[in-house]
């Protein structure tokens, strides 16, 4: 009887305790749930203060769209809280955590620093987040599209169609069949690259839209051929496989617009116009070439694209594939604060004049002589034409963009004479006085007055008397090249 009632007693005592334990367990997480609340509120405080700032920033703007991108967080929602901040609380917990990690990282604000709201645990789950999207994906069927020639289709797509391969990345911005790009050059050195955007274009074009004030106009995609496109047309309907790259070469601004104008207006009807071929790079870039669109071009650019020619193909390859590779202009400045050394259109207009290249297999033996060329003469001096191009500019004419005439006229030399080498390349260079003061500095200095071609064409004959060795009395005179 006595060991039943120790039992019970026992029983009790320790009901008596479990419940005490259950109703702390209740409390505490009451209280975890608020501060969770309380500090998720502090937390859109800060955000939506620091948000105001990044507001007035594109180029911070453009690198936390991409930030998020990596999660596959549409482009463009960014954008959407910038402008809407009270959308910051229908946000789950997870892609509020990553947003404030991303803003964090590129403003490096210390009012949003994530480990003063969250856990290390609650940070590495949200940098493993991935956004699961309704846009759409490849294979992707076009309907309704009209076969105008063997790699040409015309269509029309409605805003929310063409946005939606947007915000999906399924839409190239190629820089090699565009407009000018925006460069710049960071503190360490590297170059950034953008697409060239008037932001008053675009917001004048978004105005259109939304008023139903705009004239359908016609946007011109390109399906690279490059070896991983994939295509089929059948009966009006045109599909494009995964792997694919569509290019925009006609219509960013109207894109722009479009996507601006949905921002403003998610519920906004309306079609586009749009012309898809299937071209390669190169005949994208004739194509594009002939276009006449509201934001001009730059003529070297045109020219670029549209100008044909064993000169011209020559240099464009020199451009891709040559120790010259991101160091020619394709404007006409040149700018050294981003490592470039001539344009392409000194470089094209030299090889024609100079090495008068007349079919295809010279044109081939030409590029790979100059392809070894520049890459014997940029590691030969590379300080003036890689390393410290900005400095050494002040010092001589070794780096200026007109020199590279000169370069070709060397070139040519050791073609003729199939002596190309180190040494060969370094003596001559070596024995031509290019210092700012020398009979070399004079035509350089006297630019100016003339016109560009006149110029060029003293520096080529400079070159030619002294790579040549026809001086008469052991120096060349300014007077002697214009007789």
């Amino acid at each position: 009887m006595k060991l039943r009632r120790l039992q019970f007693s026992f029983m009790c005592i320790f009901l008596f305790i479990w419940c005490i334990i259950k109703v702390m367990d209740k409390k505490y997480e009451g209280m975890v749930l608020m501060s969770n609340v309380a500090e998720n509120l502090d937390l859109i405080d800060a955000l939506s203060l620091v948000l105001q700032d990044v507001n007035k920033k594109k180029e911070q703007q453009m690198q936390i769209d991409d930030e998020l991108a990596k999660h596959h967080i549409p482009r463009g929602r960014f954008n959407e809280i910038l402008i809407h901040n009270e959308r910051l609380d229908q946000l789950s917990q997870e892609e509020l955590t990553l947003l404030t990690i991303v803003v964090h990282k590129i403003t490096d604000d210390k009012r949003i620093d994530p480990k003063s709201f969250y856990s290390s645990r609650e940070i590495n789950k949200a940098l493993k987040y991935e956004y699961e999207s309704e846009l759409p994906t490849f294979p992707y069927t076009i309907v309704n599209v009209i076969r105008t020639g063997k790699t040409e289709f015309i269509t029309a797509m409605s805003y929310k169609e063409i946005v939606g391969w947007y915000l999906a990345d399924m839409i190239t911005y190629n820089f090699k069949c565009q407009r000018l790009p925006i460069e710049k050059a960071t503190k360490k050195g590297k170059v950034t690259v953008k697409p060239k955007t008037v932001k008053k274009s675009v917001e004048a074009i978004a105005d259109k839209m939304l008023k139903g004030d705009f004239s359908t106009d016609t946007i011109i995609f390109n399906i690279l051929v490059n070896g991983n496109d994939k295509i089929e047309y059948d009966n009006g309907d045109l599909t494009i496989y995964e792997g694919t790259e569509v290019d925009i070469i006609d219509g960013w601004h109207r894109l722009q617009g479009m996507v601006r104008a949905l921002q403003i207006d998610p519920n906004l009807e309306g079609y586009m116009n749009v012309s898809i071929k299937h071209y390669t790079l190169k005949k994208a870039q004739e194509a594009l070439g002939q276009f006449n669109t509201v934001n001009p071009f730059d003529k070297v650019l045109a020219k670029h694209y549209n100008e044909k020619g064993s000169e011209r193909n020559i240099a464009k390859r020199l451009m891709d594939d040559s120790a010259l590779e991101g160091k020619v202009s394709i404007r006409t400045r040149v700018d050294k604060k981003l490592g470039q050394l001539t344009n392409i259109d000194v470089l094209s207009k030299s090889i024609g004049t100079i090495f008068e290249i007349k079919n295809d297999l010279e044109e081939e033996m030409v590029f790979e002589h100059l392809k070894r060329f520049f890459g014997i003469l940029l590691n030969s001096y590379p300080e003036h034409f890689k390393t410290n191009i900005l400095a050494k500019s002040k010092e001589d004419w070794l780096n200026h963009h007109n020199t590279f005439v000169g370069y070709c006229v060397i070139a040519k030399h050791l073609y003729d004479n199939k002596s190309l080498s180190v040494e060969s390349v370094t003596q001559l260079v070596n024995s031509i006085d290019m210092s700012k003061d020398s009979e070399y500095g004079t035509i350089m200095k006297e630019q100016g007055n003339r016109n560009s071609n006149q110029t060029k064409d003293l520096i080529r004959k400079f070159f030619e008397k002294q790579v040549k060795g026809t001086e008469p009395d052991g120096n060349v005179t300014i007077d002697d090249l214009i007789n």
